[in-house]
């Protein structure tokens, strides 16, 4: 049913576009007249762009009269107003060195082999209400978001093409932001880093080399605000569902005489949540300080999110979920009395600071350098009330003096993280007339101290209320270096070659071959080579074929929790991908088929390790494949859809399942053959409309698809996660307009047709009493809800 409408829908734009008219236009350098490659062309409050070509042309659906913005990395951003014939824009050299130029080598460029779409930062402002940033890429191809507290406010995850968070690649500014340890993004101690985004791309599958762990599903690449050229001030100010409040603060100085620029954000953000003591609490900052240079630029970055944050990991149980699809199970416990009660600090608590030094340097119009040291610093805890704890893990012993002596301690405990992320990155860039050359890389050291401390227990004779009942470090160092070499060959072929190589060594606590705990050490090196062709006949289309290869380590949990005979191999990834784009007049289309074959996938399949623990298994097959179709079409300066359907198919050639059996002891194991991946829809789709259809009032419409997903790789319809869709309603009333003062008013009314539906959960199952049981947990969203703000700049 969703290709049919899907496809109806295609063939109507296709019918739409016969109508529209495109401008041409020619972008050359001020000085020497010579064609400007890669200007970014946009109409003024529309969401289409176009990219100039190695000629400087390029082709936009617009009207006569409308203002086009024109920005470039080494040019003065320009405004030109569009005429019926074609058009001829002249760009000046920068002043300075732009920021932007930091992250050129982790992002796809006009002529890359590889699906990516990249949102602007006039984009995000349409969206941009409190919540988590992975709810402002929703409607991305292949992104499904999920939110613990069902708000999207608070512990919020994203996956990519089925591929969870621990495989997805995320950059600020060129620089890592997974954890080095779990490899995963906490977005949580991000708030509010929207306000502070120039622009985002996602790039699906392996994409180019990057820093960090390896893309395996896709990546982010966030870029931080560019400067602003006049002084600024921004006062942001939402409330909405669910004692939903935004208080942001932005401002800058412009750019100086001394040609120096600072810019700060002050960002609060809270929430009750919509599941039970769900709520959140996050502030955060954002500082600049930069020197521009007509060849140069430093400047120093600085940003912070602290979050405390009411738990609500655990979901809700299957049977609850038609009578309280709120009820939260974290924290609760049976007092004296027999009555069930919630410790009221069962919270998460963390903050977590950036720092950053850019510094840029253009030698000539052809060689640049940027080099970015940085410096990462986490810390914070988790605080949590569990029952009936054995004696033994926490080094407690039973208390004698009351009898009878209990086998068992209710007790309060919190479990840490301290750690330090520093290194730097570098990238040179070579970009000639008919070839680009990209040298960059990144070492780093990660250092994170894990402790946990018990702050009070009921029944022991150790009755220090703060005592540490664990300890122990660990020091990853991760290298890379990459090279990426791209040739045109005459108007239409362009070759790339993209080759790293990643050293990892990590040491940790864990147990050796005897079961001991004793200090680990391990070692990768990794080879990653990709390869892509893109042929151009004409401007209005192009076709790509791309071959790479990745390697990712697995994660602290898997090496800590099992010995050196059942520690897991490294994954691998080899990444197909072909595509074919089309742009004439109003119509953009874009179609993307691929494979991903993994080797040594590592999943969770119950099975219990030599070590006693439960930690994810090597499955020696399996693959993802699909097709990606995106089609945008802007009819007229007074609306426009985007589409975007994603098929796939994701299985395991051969999956061992193990459960728990209770009644003899040990695990019953099941076998299974070419079954799904769990948590891996075969259909995503989202739609989205927007319209201007009275002056300074625009409207959005968007609606998501998600297909049914499996909570586990037995393809078991017990366990599964419904398919859902929900809708989005964006309004936004420009109320103020003058020299010195703008205002909108923007309204987001969330899950608009009041859906039930459940968008993340786990399962579980065991064997007792001759009886095989199954738990589901599941995490659902809440019904419709709003956000209203205003925004006024100054």
């Amino acid at each position: 049913m969703i290709t049919k409408k899907c496809a109806t829908l295609l063939f109507a734009l296709c019918l739409l576009s016969n109508f529209l008219i495109a401008i041409n236009g020619r972008i050359i350098d001020f000085n020497s007249s010579q064609p400007i490659e890669g200007a970014i062309v946009q109409v003024e409050g529309q969401p289409l762009i176009a990219v100039s070509k190695s000629n400087g042309t390029f082709s936009i659906p617009c009207q006569e009269g409308q203002p086009l913005i024109i920005k470039h990395l080494a040019y003065e951003t320009e405004t030109a107003l569009v005429a019926v014939d074609q058009m001829l824009v002249s760009m000046k050299t920068a002043t300075h060195v732009a920021d932007e130029i930091s992250i050129t080598g982790v992002r796809a460029g006009i002529n890359q082999s590889y699906a990516s779409t990249t949102i602007l930062k006039s984009d995000l402002e349409k969206v941009n209400l409190g919540q988590d940033l992975p709810f402002l890429l929703n409607n991305q191809p292949g992104v499904v978001t999920t939110s613990d507290a069902g708000n999207h406010v608070g512990y919020t995850g994203i996956r990519i093409r089925g591929s969870d968070a621990t495989r997805i690649n995320v950059t600020i500014n060129g620089v890592p932001v997974n954890d080095a340890e779990a490899s995963g993004v906490y977005w949580v101690d991000l708030p509010d880093f929207a306000s502070s985004v120039e622009g985002i791309q996602v790039q699906r599958g392996i994409g180019t080399s990057t820093n960090g762990n390896g893309a395996f599903g896709g990546s982010v690449n966030i870029q931080t605000r560019s400067r602003a050229s006049k002084p600024y001030v921004e006062v942001n100010n939402a409330f909405g569902s669910f004692h939903t409040i935004k208080n942001t603060l932005n401002f800058g100085t412009g750019l100086l005489q001394n040609n120096l620029t600072a810019d700060v954000r002050l960002s609060h953000i809270q929430s009750d949540g919509f599941i039970d003591r769900a709520s959140s609490k996050l502030q955060s900052y954002f500082a600049g300080l930069g020197w521009y240079h007509k060849s140069s630029s430093i400047r120093l970055l600085t940003w912070s999110g602290k979050e405390r944050t009411g738990q609500a990991w655990y979901g809700v149980a299957q049977n609850v979920l038609d009578t309280n699809r709120t009820y939260n199970i974290a924290g609760s416990f049976t007092d004296d009395n027999g009555q069930i009660k919630f410790y009221p600090n069962q919270t998460d608590n963390y903050t977590q600071t950036y720092y950053q030094l850019l510094f840029n340097h253009q030698y000539n119009a052809f060689k640049s350098l940027n080099i970015t040291p940085f410096y990462t610093r986490g810390i914070g805890y988790y605080e949590e009330f569990k029952e009936d704890q054995s004696y033994e893990p926490y080094g407690l012993i039973p208390d004698s003096s009351n009898l009878p002596i209990t086998q068992t301690t209710d007790l309060v405990r919190q479990r840490w993280l301290d750690n330090h992320f520093f290194g730097t990155t570098w990238n040179l860039n070579i970009d000639q007339n008919n070839y680009q050359l990209q040298w960059g890389g990144m070492l780093s050291q990660y250092k994170g101290l894990h402790f946990g401390k018990v702050k009070w227990l009921r029944n022991a004779s150790k009755n220090d209320p703060d005592f540490e009942y664990y300890r122990n470090n660990a020091t990853k160092n991760d290298a890379n270096s990459y090279l990426k070499f791209t040739y045109q060959l005459r108007d239409k072929w362009y070759f790339t070659s993209d080759v790293q190589i990643r050293w990892v060594n990590y040491n940790f606590e864990g147990y050796d071959n005897f079961k001991t705990l004793s200090a680990q050490d391990i070692q990768h090196s990794f080879f990653n080579p990709k390869l892509g062709i893109t042929f151009r006949p004409s401007s209005k289309w192009s076709a790509y074929l791309y071959f790479g290869q990745a390697s990712k380590e697995p994660v602290r949990d898997d090496y800590r929790n099992s010995t050196p005979l059942s520690r897991p191999l490294p994954e691998s990834m080899l990444n197909l991908e072909t595509g074919l784009n089309y742009q004439a007049k109003a119509l953009n289309l874009q179609l993307n088929i691929y494979h991903m074959d993994y080797k040594n996938q590592l999943i969770l399949n119950g099975k219990i390790n030599d070590a006693g623990e439960y930690v994810r298994q090597n499955v020696a097959n399996s693959y993802r494949q699909g097709i990606e179709l995106l089609a945008q079409l802007n009819y007229s300066k007074y609306w426009s859809i985007n589409v975007n359907l994603c098929l796939s198919k994701n299985k395991i050639s051969h999956f061992e399942e193990y459960i728990d059996d209770y009644d003899f002891g040990g695990q019953l194991q099941n076998n299974y053959t070419n079954v799904d991946i769990a948590f891996s829809p075969n259909a995503t789709s989202a739609i989205t409309l927007n319209t201007n259809p009275i002056k300074n009032i625009s409207l959005g419409a968007s609606y998501n698809m998600i297909g049914k997903q499996y909570l586990d790789n037995t393809m078991n319809n017990n366990r599964q996660l419904p398919g859902y869709g929900f809708g989005t309603l964006n309004l936004a009333i420009k109320c103020i307009a003058s020299d010195k003062c703008n205002g909108t008013l923007r309204l987001i009314v969330n899950n608009l047709f009041n859906q039930v539906y459940e968008s993340n959960g786990y399962t579980f199952s065991y064997i007792y009493n001759q009886t095989t049981t199954t738990e589901n947990y599941f995490y659902p969203q809440a019904g419709t809800n709003y956000m209203l703000g205003l925004n006024l700049s100054f």
